[in-house]
């Protein structure tokens, strides 16, 4: 009922449960399918306003019953997470799948396999009616696909990934100088292995000194951090920082590279010392 290129509520409905079992079939590592919207965002005839689920006047369409069926068959599912679905290798991460009730009393397991050419391999498995949530601790060399699965029937199954990145190696920053003018601008320079779009991080600390009944206490404290930006150079990273400070002191700042920042997938690399004056 709106514009050229718009489809009927009926053909909403059908797309939203044709979307959703490519979802469970072919892309289970996808956590999300996000529908817009809810509700109809106005009366009229153009295609903005007729998007929702539900009519203006909250009355249903056929795609919310769409939606409402394919929850139904998510919720018959097993979910799998991990505590960090980016590492670096030689790290590890923890995988917790939890099954429905429905797989009680039957095989439960999760499994591996490598993103490139794997196979299916068991990692765990149980078939204790009372346990339906399963943990552990996994070290993947390379990205990997884990599932859980219940009942030996890879549609009764959902998996995520853990992708697997080289260490980083770090240089330690360089000022040019040891000592900077304050509330001067000044750059910070390092080099990052193997080049990468991840981000570059600085992290700045300064040396307070403080005196108490006779005594001196001395301790870093943090002031500062920003985004470096990254240069692509002869197979490294380099990154470039402009900064200025406005306390005298000592400071030493410290890069950190990051993969991901969300996981906090990355190296700290070596500290470099340096004065305001």
């Amino acid at each position: 009922k709106s514009d050229t290129g718009a489809v009927s509520e009926a053909v909403q409905a059908q797309y939203i449960g044709e979307a959703y079992k490519r979802l469970f079939e072919e892309f289970p590592y996808v956590d999300a399918l996000l529908i817009y919207n809810m509700r109809d965002n106005g009366t009229g005839t153009g295609s903005w306003h007729n998007f929702g689920l539900l009519r203006r006047d909250f009355s249903r369409k056929p795609g919310h019953a769409a939606l409402g069926r394919a929850a139904l068959t998510s919720l018959k599912k097993p979910l799998i997470s991990a505590s960090r679905n980016h590492i670096l290798r030689g790290s590890t991460s923890s995988i917790g799948a939890s099954f429905p009730d429905e797989a009680r009393g039957t095989r439960m397991a999760v499994e591996s396999r490598a993103l490139v050419g794997g196979q299916w391999e068991e990692m765990a498995s149980t078939i204790d009616p009372t346990e339906t949530v399963m943990r552990l601790s996994v070290a993947p060399t390379s990205t990997t696909e884990y599932r859980a699965i219940f009942g030996n029937e890879p549609s009764l199954s959902r998996s995520m990934r853990i992708y697997v990145h080289p260490p980083i190696s770090l240089s330690a920053p360089w000022l040019g100088r040891t000592t900077v003018p304050r509330d001067r601008v000044f750059s910070v320079y390092g080099y990052r292995r193997p080049r990468s779009d991840g981000r570059t991080r600085l992290y700045f600390y300064r040396l307070v000194v403080r005196r108490w009944n006779g005594r001196v206490y001395k301790r870093w404290r943090f002031c500062a951090t920003g985004y470096a930006r990254n240069y692509d150079y002869a197979g490294i990273t380099r990154y470039r920082y402009a900064f200025r400070l406005s306390t005298p002191g000592v400071y030493y700042v410290r890069a950190t590279a990051y993969y991901d920042y969300p996981n906090r997938c990355g190296t700290t690399g070596p500290a470099r010392l340096f004065y305001v004056r």
